[in-house]
């Protein structure tokens, strides 16, 4: 993947121009200056005021970031991320089966530079591509970093964006805090607390600026966590601490029909999106 022509900088440059042409709002940049402990916040200008062709030209420059979301929005793209999860159907459709809705999310950035931490809705193949990059990720089911009924919120559909705080004492439960190199990478299941920094790496000269790709998707196992998730929000708010998703399959199987209930009525009714993976 390192070296697969669609991953090289003067290609995504092509890629980021192309969507800014396009005006589908999928090239995004995170403010100058973020740090692991800040809100996560993406927006479609950056915040010094460059084009993509700029930001692309002065990538080396410390502090710099560019990301290209939904790059499945290209064929050429598109194909790319089949084939990177169907290289991986041998064992991980054994393991989580009936995945879905691939997509790909692509950062460019240079040091000292932070993606705040967050979590996320899908499955994730994070692979590093070019120059360095920390990244730590948390046991999706570690409580104390990210509560449930965050999950259940953002998972559920109610609420877009995580709110949960960072304390940097946490980073003494990762379960991932590894410096990645081109080649390496880590697989992130659906709701896996993470960040990314490279404030502290040492650069080279031939790694002034990172490349990593998120590799996404969504499985069955997904699909009905997010509607138990979207009961469980509900239920919640009447003052119950509802069970967890994967503790009880009865449960969960239960729960399926009435939480898809819920969020198509929110779609009929109110106008809402149906969030991905459901």
């Amino acid at each position: 993947m390192c070296d697969h022509p669609l991953l090289q900088l003067s290609a995504l440059q092509r890629l980021g121009e192309k969507f800014e042409a396009l005006g589908n709002g999928l090239v995004k940049f995170v403010r100058t200056g973020a740090t692991s402990a800040d809100p996560l916040e993406v927006h479609t200008r950056s915040d010094r005021g460059l084009s993509v062709s700029e930001a692309f030209a002065r990538i080396e420059e410390p502090g710099s970031w560019v990301s290209l979301y939904s790059v499945q929005a290209d064929p050429d793209y598109r194909a790319m991320i089949h084939d990177v999860v169907d290289s991986t159907a041998s064992w991980a459709e054994h393991a989580d089966p009936g995945r879905f809705e691939y997509d790909g999310f692509i950062f460019v950035s240079s040091a000292p530079s932070a993606t705040p931490f967050h979590f996320d809705r899908e499955n994730n193949f994070f692979l590093q591509i070019h120059g360095r990059k920390r990244l730590s990720v948390w046991d999706p089911a570690d409580r104390q970093v990210v509560p449930e009924a965050e999950i259940e919120q953002k998972i559920g559909g109610r609420a877009d964006v995580s709110t949960v705080r960072f304390d940097p004492g946490f980073f003494r439960r990762a379960s991932v805090n590894e410096e990645l190199r081109p080649g390496e990478g880590v697989y992130m299941p659906s709701t896996s607390g993470h960040t990314t920094n490279t404030e502290s790496l040492p650069v080279a000269a031939d790694d002034t600026y990172s490349i990593s790709i998120g590799v996404v998707f969504y499985t069955r196992a997904t699909r009905r966590a997010a509607y138990a998730y979207a009961l469980n929000d509900y239920l919640r708010r009447f003052g119950f601490h509802p069970r967890p998703p994967y503790e009880s399959p009865l449960l969960d199987t239960l729960k399926y029909p009435v939480g898809r209930s819920m969020v198509l009525a929110r779609r009929y009714l109110r106008g809402a999106v149906i969030p991905p993976g459901m």
